[in-house]
């Protein structure tokens, strides 16, 4: 007998001319299958399944890995185009914010994007299109997040006369995304933010099977707000503020009374864009920025940007 788990995942609404569910979000526990068609979890069964074990990821199909230029999540893939490792990946190839394109031959094609890596479970996201559609793209191409007082404000790329569904979870309590508003626009604000980690979401509806966006923000009191004390050698986790941890996002190279070298780890960029913390100043973003993942060696008094693979700044 199957043993068939919860689904933590968004079945999207149904594209208007088909029947085709669109993006979703699921988390993948160690030895267990993900049938990519109907979205259920097992510990066996599924034709076109995805299975995660041991810290490899195979595929009833073949696997590709989608390497982009850019920072964050690609906002348009293509069945051509990515590197082919064949139905299991390589040992450490399965990273927070690594990307892949599963193909199945006639059945179909998609592509995936590991959000969060655990001895214990892979948490995903992914889209499955047709064989005969050429490409999967976000719709909105970028999503802004920005504190208004106790509310936090939304604003994307909106396409005239489209409506939007925006959704929101709570990070790392198990919390699935829920619906928050339905737009016909560009703007919406979260009127009532919970604290903690907070994941939102903007998806064009009505546009058959694609992505959407998605940004990470930290609203109300967290680890990180209170002072850490730096020494060398140590690694930093930033989002929750503790040192030592195993998905450190920097480590300290170097440590003087006037300087200090950072590397960034697991995917996390940086961007040093003002020389005094008591200069004016307002966050760029990753898009045109000059982020990079090399060591900066840096004054103890300057202010620099961070981007981590969970596309928190």
């Amino acid at each position: 007998m199957l043993r068939a788990l919860p689904l933590l995942l968004l079945l999207a609404a149904y594209a208007a001319a088909g029947q085709e569910m669109e993006w979703r979000w699921a988390e993948l526990p160690q030895g267990f299958q993900l049938d990519l068609t109907s979205g259920q979890v097992a510990d066996a069964g599924g034709e076109q399944r995805l299975t995660w074990e041991d810290g490899l990821l195979a595929c009833s199909g073949t696997l590709a890995r989608w390497q982009s230029a850019q920072a964050g999540p690609a906002e348009r893939v293509t069945r051509e185009g990515a590197v082919p490792v064949g139905r299991r990946t390589d040992a450490g190839a399965v990273q927070r914010g690594s990307e892949w394109i599963f193909d199945i031959g006639d059945e179909g094609w998609g592509y995936l994007r590991v959000l969060s890596v655990k001895e214990e479970a892979l948490s995903l996201e992914w889209s499955w299109a047709p064989a005969s559609q050429a490409a999967l793209e976000r719709r909105p191409g970028s999503l802004r997040l920005r504190a208004r007082g106790a509310r936090i404000e939304l604003d994307w790329q909106a396409e005239e006369g489209e409506t939007y569904l925006v959704e929101r979870r709570v990070v790392g309590d198990g919390s699935t995304f829920r619906p928050l508003a339905r737009v016909r626009g560009e703007r919406t604000l979260d009127q009532a933010p919970p604290e903690g980690l907070l994941e939102y979401r903007v998806r064009q509806l009505g546009r058959g099977p694609g992505l959407g966006t998605s940004r990470r923000t930290v609203y109300g009191a967290a680890a990180g707000d209170q002072p850490l004390e730096i020494v060398r050698g140590m690694t930093i986790d930033l989002l929750c503020g503790t040192s030592g941890a195993p998905s450190a996002d920097l480590e300290v190279v170097h440590l003087t009374a006037q300087s200090i070298s950072l590397r960034p780890l697991d995917g996390t960029l940086i961007h040093p864009f003002a020389q005094t913390g008591s200069m004016p100043w307002s966050l760029p973003a990753v898009e045109g920025a000059r982020y990079v993942d090399a060591v900066r060696t840096l004054s103890t008094s300057a202010v620099v940007a961070v981007y981590l693979r969970e596309q928190v700044y």
